[in-house]
């Protein structure tokens, strides 16, 4: 990489960052720039992202601008990413070349090939000025890849994309006011390979006879009522569309097909390359659950996700025992109504579904029996992820877990069961050689004593990463006391047993979700005893400055990638003490809603120089409420982190 001159006005756009920084550890703006050169043609290799917290300040947007004008983006940028939410203020400079005459967005950049415009909804009102405007054929005959969704494009939009871009092969109009008809004009597309258009207004009037779209290798269509309607299409062999042949992903999420139109799907004759499909949010009764089964066009199927689908324990067992299933490997059938019932042909002749590697069954109603039937089964000696959060698990059930041979076993994930001490002992005896993470919180059953005999016991000797609670016996005990020093010091004593026992057992582990009480002495237990931590979640557990200003000076600071913090008593010292860690250099997510933070204190969090790494945040504001901010490489601001764990697992 040579850089001679990076040019002043560029600068502005990257406020607060040495150079160096800005090709190198930090990417705010720009993202793998390789080459610049000082006469203003070209900066080499890429990908260029902004999001709106870039553009927060005037002067930034401005710097921008002149840059784009000044053509250091004309010839170089193959990948224009924009996120700038439709509350934001545009002044005349933006106006000017949104909507000139003479311009359009794309005259500045010459070379892309991918647009990303998602969520950007300042383009609702002149996305097809931006088209009509580019006087460049080749580029827009060079872009291949657009995603506009959320973006209030209509009809007439669509008809422009299709018009203006004739090489796309990936296109996501998701969550648009596109109604019937809206998708005819795309449908002719022959080189498209990638359609998402998902949660639009399209009714039955579209005219899917004109689909002509033979290279597809992925379709989106849901949050629709009309799936027979794709189902007809795509798998009535007698009118021979060879739609089909190169499809390998459909999802039809919500889309509610009946009998009827699954009907098309069994009586295809032939095996088809789909390997993934997702039906969820549609009503899969067993009758229903019965036409899927025997349809040899899902033959080759390697992911089947079913949540959300009424499924009951007759549906499930037809699953179980499909002849056209053998080939998957990912299964999720959460949120469902599934009960001992639907697992009976686990560990028998039967079962067909003998290269599981990943199965989600959270959220159901099984219990012992039907666990009984599922460890039994020798298949399971593959499974490498295990999901039955929040079911019917309970001490009985361990004994049929700690008794199979889970040899690949890496994720174990059974928060939200009532699990006790007899529980986490037989847990210990635990066979899973190559298990790294364990999530077994929220049961709320188990005391520190069976705790700690777990982790005393058990044999993980890959674990990489644990969630663990356990209740402090004076709840039940000693009621009239819960706020007495004794009980506080009680609390205190046996949680500092159990924080020494994992660290000692463990000192590996680069993750920790602790649910039990965490005092500052036992917060610098886990800080000086593991040394490869990178993931602490230590939420709800009356985390005070004190605590901040132990963290924040520590050497394990330096490491930590994700620190979530939310629902204590951090006031606006901890938020300076945070916003002033030079050790947070590589910290990628944070979350420290619901605690005692005013607006100086988030303020404080925005305007850091030493968070520049965060991606993710989770705050008490969303991201239009932020008014100032220099946190330029966020990808994501909520003020919620529901479903952070979630996602983070599924990673």
């Amino acid at each position: 990489m040579s850089v001679v001159l990076l040019p002043e006005i560029l600068g502005e756009v990257f406020t607060f960052l040495p150079y160096r920084l800005l090709f190198n550890t930090i990417r705010r703006v720009c993202k793998e720039w390789n080459h610049l050169i000082t006469d203003g043609s070209s900066i080499r290799n890429s990908s260029l992202k902004i999001v709106s917290l870039c553009f927060m300040k005037e002067e930034r947007r401005q710097a921008f601008w002149e840059c784009c004008k000044a053509g250091y983006f004309n010839k170089s940028i193959e990948e224009l990413i924009i996120r700038l939410p439709k509350e934001m203020m545009w002044n005349q400079t933006e106006k000017e070349i949104l909507d000139s005459d003479d311009n359009s967005l794309l005259h500045y950049f010459q070379s892309v090939k991918s647009l990303s415009l998602r969520d950007s909804k300042i383009y609702s009102d002149n996305f097809g000025m931006m088209l009509e405007n580019c006087k460049s054929a080749a580029t827009l005959e060079g872009i291949t890849e657009l995603s506009v969704e959320n973006n209030g494009l209509n009809n007439l939009d669509i008809n422009l994309i299709a018009e203006k871009l004739p090489n796309l092969t990936h296109i996501d109009i998701s969550s648009n006011p596109i109604n019937e008809g809206g998708l005819d004009v795309l449908l002719t597309n022959q080189k498209l390979k990638t359609i998402f258009a998902g949660v639009n207004e399209i009714e039955d009037e579209t005219d899917l006879d004109k689909m002509k779209c033979t290279q597809i290798e992925e379709l989106t269509i849901s949050n629709t009522d009309f799936g027979d309607r794709y189902l007809e299409l795509l798998f009535d062999h007698k009118k021979n569309r060879d739609l089909l042949k190169n499809m390998k992903e459909l999802d039809l999420m919500d889309t509610l097909p009946s009998d009827v139109g699954l009907s098309y799907m069994k009586n295809y004759p032939y095996p088809t390359n789909i390997t993934f499909l997702n039906l969820e949010y549609n009503e899969l009764l067993p009758e229903t659950l019965a036409i899927i089964t025997q349809s040899q066009a899902l033959s080759n199927l390697k992911t089947l996700l079913l949540p959300n689908g009424s499924i009951l324990s007759e549906g499930f067992s037809l699953i179980t025992k499909c002849p056209f299933f053998k080939n998957v490997t990912k299964l999720d059938v959460s949120n469902n109504t599934i009960g001992d019932e639907g697992f009976i042909h686990f560990g028998t002749e039967n079962f067909t579904l003998k290269n599981l590697i990943h199965f989600k069954c959270n959220t159901n109603t099984v219990g012992y029996e039907g666990y009984q039937h599922f460890f039994k089964e020798p298949s399971l000696s593959g499974l490498q992820k295990l999901k039955i959060a929040d079911t019917n698990f309970d001490d009985d059930s361990v004994s049929e877990l700690a008794s199979a041979n889970l040899a690949s076993l890496k994720v174990l994930d059974f928060v939200g069961n009532i699990i006790t001490d007899k529980g986490f002992e037989t847990l210990s005896q635990l066979k899973a050689p190559k298990l790294e993470k364990i999530l077994c919180g929220g049961s709320n059953a188990t005391s520190y004593k069976g705790a700690i005999y777990f982790l005393e016991n058990c044999s993980l000797p890959n674990l990489k990463y644990l969630d663990i609670d356990f209740y402090e016996e004076y709840k039940e005990e000693n009621k009239e006391i819960l706020d007495g020093p004794e009980v506080v010091e009680l609390v205190k004593a046996n949680s500092l047993k159990v924080a020494k026992v994992l660290v000692q057992r463990f000192p590996r582990l680069n993750g920790i979700k602790y649910d039990s009480y965490i005092s500052v002495e036992i917060l610098k237990v886990f800080l000086d005893g593991l040394s490869e931590l990178i993931s602490l979640c230590i939420q709800v557990n009356f985390i005070d400055d004190d605590h901040i200003i132990l963290l924040t000076s520590h050497p394990q600071a330096a490491k930590l990638e994700k620190l979530y913090l939310s629902d204590n008593k951090i006031t606006d010292v901890g938020a300076k003490l945070i916003s002033e860690c030079a050790q947070f250099k590589n910290l990628l997510e944070l979350s420290c809603e619901d605690n005692l933070f005013t607006d100086e204190g988030w303020k404080l969090i925005f305007s850091s120089r030493n968070l520049m790494s965060l991606t993710k945040l989770f705050t008490d504001f969303n991201e239009n409420d932020i008014v100032d901010c220099e946190l330029l490489n966020i990808d994501y601001i909520s003020a919620s982190d529901k479903d952070l764990y979630e996602d983070a697992e599924e990673e």
